[in-house]
């Protein structure tokens, strides 16, 4: 699974466009050991390979059911 597609079911509101241009997976706590760069004005290449890096099944898996609590719990 992508950074984007673990992004967009984590957070089913926000479009590709606003994932890409507004943060960055690492942020977001997606991936581990890459920073992408944060200040971009556009969208380029290196954002689009920033966002398609794999991510495992298990940290995937992690993530999605964490959130999943986060939001029985009522976290922020």
């Amino acid at each position: 699974m992508t950074a984007l597609d673990l992004a967009k079911k984590l957070y089913p509101a926000l479009g590709k466009q606003d994932f890409i241009q507004q943060t960055c997976p690492d942020n977001l706590l997606l991936v581990d050991k890459i920073s992408c760069s944060k200040t971009k004005l556009f969208v380029d290449d290196a954002c689009v390979r920033c966002w398609g890096r794999e991510i495992s099944k298990e940290r995937a898996d992690w993530l999605i059911e964490a959130k999943k609590m986060c939001d029985i719990m009522g976290c922020e």
